[in-house]
């Protein structure tokens, strides 16, 4: 009998257990995480970000640009900005609770970003955080969901940056096979260096006057109008300098038109067409900084000393004699 009553107590055990782990499960599924739909970029027409330093409106209209303004932004970082958005994707529940201080989810804190269609429908609302300990996860919230997720990738620094850092900051840019011609003016001294196909004669090495050099050998060259001759290695490293060139910020409250005397001018042709860059002396000498304009850009921007001495080549700089000259000193 005594046995009996034990089989029934284990019995007994084994159903409260059982029925313990069932519910367990079921409240578990209280836990689910949303399940976010994907958003494809080119649905996005408009993103609106709003954080503690203040806020941001993003609008496409055939490319994307930086509002009320109208300027034109950063390509790259709006597309990771889409990709972000249209891909977020919840990790983990952290929190149940309302304490959102301690994520950086406050009011004071928190950054919230709209995405809207062309047809201002609300695709998707979230709220960033600060980022997690692992620096690979952000706390997040979810439109009207008051709990607290963990969401792939640091979002903090990508939408937490402020107008100035979203600007197309490129100046120029061009295609360096296509340049025929470049003309550079610095201390009112013009100098312009054009690129021709390099005759047979020109392969040949001298001590070998009746090598034959064939076509796919031959390779341009520049010549000065003096007729001296460039150095190339030189002049494409100028090109390469110049191609894709980004300026360090734009000056607020000026307009093109005020700007008449460069103390640095460079003008590049391709068939196709002029680009002219021209730099200006520094409105303030201590910052030393300097003033710029382009054709490829509609704003005054300005170049740190550093980036503008790498531009401000004289031509002389870019001759053959003083690439040997170069070489010589130890």
């Amino acid at each position: 009998m005594k046995v009996k009553k034990e089989y029934i107590v284990l019995g007994l055990l084994i159903v409260l257990l059982s029925a313990y782990l069932a519910l367990r499960g079921r409240d578990r599924t209280s836990y689910r995480l949303p399940l976010l739909a994907k958003i494809s970029a080119d649905k996005i027409a408009r993103i609106d970000i709003k954080g503690p330093d203040g806020r941001v409106e993003l609008k496409k209209d055939q490319i994307w640009q930086l509002m009320p303004q109208a300027y034109p932004a950063d390509g790259d970082a709006v597309q990771k900005m889409l990709e972000d958005i249209g891909g977020l994707s919840l990790t983990a529940l952290v929190a149940e609770s309302k304490n959102y201080q301690r994520y950086d989810l406050g009011k004071q804190n928190k950054i919230r970003i709209q995405a809207w269609s062309s047809d201002n429908k609300l695709l998707r609302e979230f709220e960033v955080g600060k980022a997690a300990p692992s620096f690979s996860h952000t706390f997040v919230k979810i439109g009207g969901d008051g709990r607290v997720f963990h969401a792939s990738g640091n979002l903090r620094d990508q939408f937490g940056k402020k107008p100035e850092d979203l600007r197309n900051k490129t100046v120029l840019s061009f295609d360096r096979k296509q340049i025929q011609e470049i003309q550079i003016t610095k201390e009112r001294q013009t100098t312009v260096f054009k690129r021709q196909p390099a005759s047979a004669q020109d392969q040949q090495d001298q001590a070998t006057p009746k090598k034959q050099v064939s076509s796919k050998d031959q390779q341009p060259v520049w010549m000065a109008d003096k007729g001296d001759r460039v150095d190339v290695a030189r002049i494409e490293r100028f090109l390469a300098t110049l191609d894709k060139l980004t300026c360090d910020g734009y000056l607020e409250g000026h307009k093109k038109s005020e700007f008449l005397e460069p103390v640095f001018e460079v003008r590049l042709k391709d068939p196709k067409t002029v680009y002219r860059l021209a730099l200006f002396a520094p409105l303030d000498k201590k910052k030393e900084a300097h003033p710029g304009v382009s054709t490829q850009n509609d704003f005054v921007f300005f170049l740190e000393k550093w980036q503008a001495d790498k531009v401000m080549l004289s031509p002389g700089e870019l001759m053959e004699k003083a690439a040997a000259v170069e070489k010589q000193i130890p």
